[in-house]
């Protein structure tokens, strides 16, 4: 019937749109990987990046009860948009495994030398220990069940380290003292 073919149809958009997403996400691997041109570095305000992500999800985040906070400031020397997209990774990963009712907290901090953090930590029930260490491998997916939706391939937090990798930075995950997952990135210092 017509009804059925619309339904096929957009059925098969929706998945080559996540298929897309996901070689999208294997070509930036790549390249990141590869020699390829160095990225552009500029002061960035890590809050103003922070905010401007955080806006972006507030919608997600409502729907699913979920409250979103930013706190502190720090500026990073780095490509805006590569930042960006790590962050938004981040957020988005925390709001899929934080609870209704839960919190993602998005905290900012620069040290004397100029070295600067940024720690995404969700109110979910946290990594399962034997996980922790590849997380950050590349189509590596922990428990599904931890997630309220699983549409992810595993290439998000590969692509976090990338982008750390790219800056001279790193990312590491651990469980809060009280439940919940926190990752964070690490700066080197700024060069002024």
């Amino acid at each position: 019937s017509p009804e059925e073919y619309q339904q096929v149809l957009a059925s098969s958009l929706e998945e080559l749109g996540r298929l897309t997403r996901t070689i999208e996400a294997l070509l930036f691997l790549a390249r990141a990987e590869g020699d390829a041109a160095p990225i552009r570095r500029v002061p960035v305000d890590a809050r103003a990046l922070a905010d401007e992500v955080l806006d972006f999800y507030g919608a997600v985040a409502e729907e699913g009860g979920v409250a979103l906070r930013a706190h502190g400031e720090a500026r990073v020397h780095g490509d805006p948009v590569l930042l960006r997209r790590a962050l938004a990774n981040l957020v988005d990963n925390a709001i899929q495994h934080a609870p209704p009712g839960g919190r993602v907290d998005v905290r900012l901090a620069e040290g004397p030398d100029g070295a600067a953090s940024v720690v995404v930590a969700d109110t979910g029930p946290g990594v399962d220990p034997e996980h922790l260490p590849r997380l950050f491998d590349r189509l590596y997916r922990a428990d599904a069940s931890r997630a309220r939706r699983s549409e992810g391939a595993g290439l998000g937090l590969s692509i976090v380290r990338s982008v750390m990798d790219l800056h001279g930075g790193t990312a590491t995950a651990e469980n809060g003292p009280d439940g919940g997952a926190a990752f964070t990135l690490r700066f080197p210092p700024t060069d002024d």
